[in-house]
């Protein structure tokens, strides 16, 4: 089995084995259990293949393949039946044509199975219920059926029992029954085969005889969530774009801004080098019928070469992510047609909501829009065209709102004009990227690269001699942060500045108060310095929210102002921060979104906003020491050229350099990033991973005081190791695999265990349920995204109990999905009842910085057809450690 290196010799493919690469390292793929072993793994691989799991699915294979298992008359002379005497359930039969490959005369065979639909109440009580598989003697001679059992590969056969029978003997032409009866609680798809042995009475040949059982147990709200139409992958309707007569639209949306632009945003369009390598895969595929020409291999080899080759400056680390944004870009605008419409119908409604009162036409069922997909937004641009084959007319429309799977879009006098707006026209609707935030990175780069700051992108190692203030203590505005001597130092060392110019990094584990630690830096800071001037930036809207909102508690709302983006709608964003905000006050949810003038902006100490709307700042020219503090919060969520963004507002080096603090985990999940490619080529690692994993001054080391264990440089690191969130129990895994296991707890001992005893838990005083649910990944019409109705229910049966016996509000409960199919599912369910109201369902992204008194994990992904594709193409969250 193994060479002299002690590695797996590569395996021979075949139906059950094969290997795959990952990560260029090969791994031997078990396609029965889906497990994938790195091949250098052979004690891992030499255990699993002797597994009971991994040797049962072997044999009931090979005895499939072998086709010693039947399952039709013709061929045992046993007909099969199954019949349903509990009125709780439902025994339908399938029988399938396959070819006969033992008999060739016989062209096709009925092969029998059974679905078993077992139907429970809502409140997933244990179900008892019971059936019959009937055997049918339609030869001339006695027949005796034998070695009755029930054969999976899943722990799932305990709910049924076969009786004390365990022989049949059926005289010619009759029946024989065999009673089973099942005790379930558990929701779910089981597939459980019931394998038996025929032979005829006094002769030694026998046959296996497999019965196939699918067992659906589901109660009604997995009825109501089927799927509303089978799905159907979407095929990319191609049009020839250089034909189409486009009637373009230059009305935007209105908006106030006062602010002048100072510095223009190039256009940043992709190099025609690299489309052409696009339309290859950006690999070369040449075969004898197809070469690529030579100029087009020396174009290819130069590409690879400046993203896989050795980072060796910091032009070499701009060319790349320069690159790389073209890439990311190419991905965005193809993968958007995907969700081009046809045959469309625009719906005229009353509501004007244009200033220069055009028609607002309704385009309705979009499907995927709740789910990002397409992600259209205020402002964004659309195209539609008649769906007459000889109209080659496109006309430009723009979005003026976006409500769950419906758009309100206007389009340009030339559109309403014509002859296509009356009547029943039906059109074909294409859907753009805007660019706006790939430029906004694109000159980030070329600003950080051209004004030569290393000093950040690339830090040494020594701290500066002369601190922004000498200060050993002071007095706290948040009083716990008193009894965390993590959150003290870093504040301490976040507000002397000694790390400067290089980026001060807050390492906050998840439920350590990372945020917390960031705004007490913030106050400290503005009570110390008269003449300090802060940018506070995180990638989302909710994170820089949360951060104002806190802010709010000690700092003069005069003193603060929230830059809001142009396509935030103002009932998305918390009363509190109208008065500190660019929206008009009025009731009117409709507020134009403002921007004020550079005058006007320096009367604030603090300007809070977005990564991408910081973009608008360096267009307004704050770049000559405006600013002399940037903190930015989940950082380990932001692309590094999403952080470089702000950072454009800081491009006059001075005497006195700016104070920078990325505070964020590098440990849970970075920046989403949709090109394979830019992925595997770390567009997606974000600057604080890079910098913690490559530059020496961020890494651990020893030190004089300790010779044993290494410790962070508290001049340019902190990491904050007290968990106020978690039961121990909750955080130890994660503690041990990603944290050094140094986490330490300190959620008050009553909010952290006032569920320790409930009567739900496996264990009492361990509050952790994990519950295995065998259901179905399903999908439906054209959205690519999974749901599992099996899990919503079950989720939905211990949201149930919480709220029935009075354990927990509704706020107190929140659901994660990593799928946007399954929150809307679980939406849906919800918003029949009004005692759900207030439970937050949202993705893994959505949950990052905040947290719930209970969380249920939804994984929706429970049956193995996938896997194997998810395992080999990096796919999903099976494959990512964060």
């Amino acid at each position: 089995m193994a060479d002299m290196a002690g590695t797996l010799r590569p395996i021979l493919p075949n139906k059950t084995i094969r290997e795959i690469k990952k990560n260029g390292v090969l791994h031997n793929l078990c396609e029965l259990c889906n497990v994938a072993v790195d091949q250098r793994n052979v004690r891992v691989w030499e255990v699993h293949l002797s597994t009971k799991r991994h040797i049962l699915s072997e044999q009931v294979y090979h005895l499939r393949k072998k086709m010693q298992f039947f399952t039709d008359q013709i061929r045992t002379g046993i007909y099969v039946g199954c019949t349903n005497p509990s009125e709780n359930i439902i025994v339908n039969e399938i029988r399938r044509e396959e070819n006969s490959d033992i008999q060739p005369h016989l062209k096709t065979a009925q092969t029998a199975a059974f679905e078993i639909v077992v139907n429970a109440d809502d409140a997933l009580s244990v179900i008892d219920f019971n059936f019959q598989v009937e055997f049918h003697n339609t030869t001339q001679c006695t027949m005796t059926v034998t070695d009755i059992k029930l054969l999976s590969t899943e722990n799932s056969t305990s709910f049924l029992d076969l009786g004390r029978t365990r022989t049949l003997s059926i005289t010619a032409g009759s029946y024989g029954a065999l009673n089973i009866r099942g005790h379930c609680n558990n929701l779910g798809l089981f597939e459980i085969p019931l394998s038996v042995r025929v032979a005829r009475t006094g002769n030694i040949s026998a046959y296996n005889l497999l019965i196939p059982l699918t067992f659906d147990i589901r109660n009604k709200i997995v009825e109501d969530l089927a799927p509303k139409a089978p799905y159907q992958p979407k095929a990319r309707a191609l049009l020839d774009e250089a034909l189409l007569k486009r009637v373009l639209t230059e009305k935007l949306p209105v908006t106030s801004s006062k602010l002048k632009e100072e510095l223009p945003l190039p256009s940043f369009p992709v190099p025609a080098d690299i489309c052409e390598l696009a339309e290859i895969g950006y690999t070369d595929n040449s075969t004898a019928a197809h070469q690529l020409s030579d100029v087009l291999k020396r174009k290819l080899k130069k590409f690879d070469s400046i993203l896989l080759g050795n980072v060796t400056s910091m032009a070499s680390h701009f060319e790349k992510f320069s690159r790389l944004l073209y890439v990311e870009d190419l991905e965005r605008i193809a993968g958007v047609r995907d969700y081009d419409m046809e045959s469309v119908k625009l719906h005229k409604v009353a509501q004007n909501l244009s200033n220069d009162h055009r028609q607002i036409y309704e385009i309705r069922e979009v499907v995927g829009l709740s789910e990002g997909r397409p992600s259209v937004l205020r402002s964004d641009f659309i195209f539609a065209k008649p769906a007459i084959a000889d109209c080659n007319t496109e006309y430009q429309g723009v979005v003026h709102r976006v409500k769950l799977n419906t758009l309100h879009v206007s389009f340009a006098p030339q559109f309403e004009q014509s002859e296509w707006t009356n009547g029943d026209q039906k059109f074909r609707v294409r859907f753009t990227v805007k660019r706006t935030s790939i430029r906004l990175q694109h000159r980030a780069v070329q600003l950080v690269r051209d004004h030569n700051m290393k000093e950040i992108v690339f830090p040494g190692n020594d701290p500066m001699d002369n601190p922004c203030f000498n200060i050993t203590q002071f007095t706290l505005f948040d009083s716990k942060l008193a009894q965390n001597p993590e959150q003290l130092q870093a504040v301490m060392k976040i507000v002397q500045g000694q790390h400067r110019p290089a980026p001060y990094v807050l390492f906050g584990p998840p439920g350590t108060g990372k945020t917390s630690t960031l705004v007490e830096a913030v106050k400290q800071t503005l009570k110390l310095s008269k003449t300090a001037r802060l940018l506070l930036c995180a990638p989302s809207n909710t994170a820089v929210d949360i951060l104002a909102q806190r802010l709010l508690q000690d700092v003069p709302k005069e003193q603060m102002f929230r830059l809001y983006p142009l396509t935030r709608s103002k009932v998305a964003v918390p009363k509190e921060l109208w008065e500190i905000s660019c929206f008009d006050t009025s009731e009117n949810p409709s507020s134009i979104f403002a921007v004020p003038s550079k005058q006007t902006f320096s009367q604030y100490k603090i300007i809070l906003t977005t990564l991408a709307s910081a973009g608008r700042l360096v267009s307004g020219g704050f770049q000559a020491s405006f600013f002399t503090h940037l903190f930015i919060d989940e950082a380990g969520q932001a692309t590094e050229p999403e952080i470089l963004i702000p950072i454009g507002c800081f491009l006059e080096q001075c005497d006195d350099p700016p104070n920078i603090v990325l505070s964020g985990d590098p440990r849970q999940l970075g920046p989403v990033v949709q090109s394979l490619l830019a992925a595997e080529c770390k567009l997606g690692q974000s600057m604080i991973e890079r910098l913690m994993k490559d530059m020496p001054v961020y890494k651990r080391r020893l030190s004089g005081e300790t010779t044993t264990n290494p410790q962070y440089d508290s001049n340019f690191v902190t990491k904050l190791l007290r968990n106020y969130r978690s039961h121990p129990d909750i955080f130890t895994v994660s503690s041990q695999l990603f944290y050094q296991n140094e986490l330490i707890p300190c959620a008050g001992e009553t909010e952290r265990t006032s569920l320790c005893q409930w009567k739900e838990l496996p264990k009492r005083g361990v509050p952790l349920i994990f519950r295995g649910v065998i259901g179905a990944d399903k999908r439906e019409e054209k959205s690519p995204s999974f749901f599992n109705a099996y899990e919503v229910a079950v989720a939905k049966g211990y949201v149930d109990k919480l709220l029935g016996q009075r354990l927990a509000k509704a706020t107190d409960i929140g659901i994660i999905a990593p799928y946007r199919k399954q929150i809307e599912k679980f939406r849906e369910i919800f918003r029949r009842k009004s005692d759900y109201e207030g439970i937050r369902v949202g993705s893994v992204e959505e949950f990052q910085g905040a947290e719930c008194r209970i969380i249920i994990i939804t994984t929706v992904r429970s049956c193995s057809k996938f896997l194997p594709i998810d395992f080999e193409f990096n796919l999903g969250f099976i494959s990512n450690p964060k």
